[in-house]
């Protein structure tokens, strides 16, 4: 059971270092952009599990009202990213496997049926941005950027429900996998995870420049077959982020 804890002390330290530099625009609602912000910081593991999510310091690190920030806390935890304990306020969660599991169940059904589409109607153009994602991968990993490299693995499998006219599927995808994304950056150092990810990457694009929609899905599966031992193959590294 997940018990980390962290001083009151160096609460507000932490929370000054990973909300530092955010600047409000005009590009969405506060409380969207307040969400979308602290989501990041969470899967990214700069708002590590444990750590308390403290309005009021948010709120003047943000530079915005309680309102705003109250509504983002209140979607966060409707993910459960966040728990809520009546007398400590809002903790940020621990990875919970359950959530884990079922991430990877769904993602893995739909990105297997869409990328059997993709390697069927892919275009010039849109190879070309594969291709150019792929390279930015490999600058990322050679600087051992993870964070980066994360980022940009999102853009690649983004694109190839974007490339089939399926964004919404995509989001869907995005709105179930937070935790698994959380394990996710914890492991990519380890064993040559992100490498391994690359190259399979890379797997991929080919079938799909071939026009090969069952190369596509075993590759496919391939990469994503490691997600299911993801937890346990690395649970001695990150058993302190994890609840079960």
């Amino acid at each position: 059971m997940f018990k980390k804890t962290f001083s009151p002390k160096d609460v507000g330290p932490i929370l000054s270092k990973v909300l530092s530099g955010f600047r409000f625009d005009g590009s969405s609602p506060l409380s969207t952009q307040a969400y979308n912000f602290l989501r990041q910081k969470i899967i990214s593991m700069e708002l590590p599990p444990g750590i308390p999510l403290i309005e009021t310091k948010i709120s003047y690190e943000l530079g915005a009202s309680r309102t705003p920030v109250r509504e983002a806390l209140r979607q966060l935890a409707s993910e459960h990213l966040i728990d809520v304990y009546p007398q400590s306020g809002n903790v940020v969660a621990p990875i919970k496997v359950e959530l884990v599991e079922n991430a990877i169940f769904i993602r893995t059904a739909l990105e297997i049926a869409n990328i059997r589409t993709l390697a069927r109607q892919i275009s010039a153009k849109q190879l070309l941005e594969l291709q150019q994602n792929l390279q930015r991968q490999e600058l990322a990993l050679k600087e051992e950027s993870y964070v980066q490299f994360y980022e940009l693995d999102e853009q690649l499998h983004c694109s190839f429900f974007r490339f089939c006219g399926r964004e919404q599927v995509w989001k869907l995808i995005l709105s179930i996998k937070a935790h698994l994304d959380r394990a996710r950056i914890l492991t990519l150092p380890f064993f040559d995870m992100a490498s391994r990810a690359l190259t399979y990457h890379q797997f991929l694009v080919s079938a799909v420049e071939k026009g090969d929609p069952d190369a596509a899905e075993d590759y496919m599966k391939r990469h994503l077959n490691p997600l299911n031992t993801i937890l346990t193959r690395y649970e001695k590294e990150i058993a302190e982020y994890l609840d079960r």
